[in-house]
């Protein structure tokens, strides 16, 4: 299966104006694409050919579809449960919430993720990798554990981070089965993560987490340091 909104990650390159490392990056990401759908085969049409048609498949099945998953845990499926009793057509409804979806996080990360520290920036871009596309199941949660890898080592050097301790109590929600959110006999599990994802989304857009910093003194600063 062909997985883009990781690619959101290399935003990071991008503030961070790292564009060898960006321009790599997406060249790795289109080698190993490549050679994997020579590896599928028999042939490169037929394994593009194959991929499109599960695509195609998928998105009828699971994303252009009104059924709850209680698995899903995508921002679509909330605009799904929301607007179910109006009937719309879903295909334009898809479109529409691509569209917006863009013309929100476009100018938000331009004006104020790209100028959050590196942590923040990673924990965001982790969330909408999760959170953005029309059908997330559970097995997407495992892109989130980098973040919380950075995070961990964040709090380590930091020693006492402001509002690092509800961000770990929301990632600990995130990441325990939640079978039991279940209201007139229906699963919400994948409904109710979403809402704690947008909390941390949330969290990390407004409060930057910041390491201590060590200053580097010359030799006589030192030496006066010292006496």
């Amino acid at each position: 299966s062909v997985k883009i909104y990781p690619l959101l990650l290399l935003c990071v390159f991008l503030s961070r104006r790292q564009t060898r490392q960006l321009l790599l990056s997406l060249a790795v990401a289109a080698a190993t694409t490549l050679l994997s759908l020579l590896y599928a085969g028999p042939s490169l049409p037929v394994a593009i050919a194959g991929i499109r048609t599960g695509t195609h498949a998928f998105l009828h099945l699971y994303s252009m579809t009104f059924a709850a998953f209680t698995w899903d845990h995508s921002l679509f499926m909330l605009l799904k449960l929301l607007t179910a009793g109006l009937h719309p057509k879903m295909k334009y409804l898809l479109v529409a919430y691509v569209l917006t979806a863009a013309a929100i996080m476009l100018p938000l990360y331009f004006k104020k993720i790209r100028k959050l520290p590196l942590a923040n920036q990673i924990l965001i871009l982790s969330i909408c990798t999760v959170i953005l596309p029309p059908t997330s199941f559970d097995y997407t949660l495992v892109q989130l554990y980098g973040a919380w890898a950075v995070l961990v080592f964040v709090a380590l050097r930091a020693r006492g981070t402001a509002h690092l301790t509800p961000i770990f109590l929301l990632l600990a929600l995130v990441f325990t089965p939640s079978n039991y959110v279940v209201l007139h006999h229906v699963g919400y599990a994948g409904q109710a993560k979403c809402l704690v994802l947008l909390a941390l989304f949330g969290l990390a857009l407004r409060y930057p987490f910041h390491t201590p910093t060590v200053a580097v003194m010359a030799p006589d600063q030192a030496a006066v340091a010292r006496a």
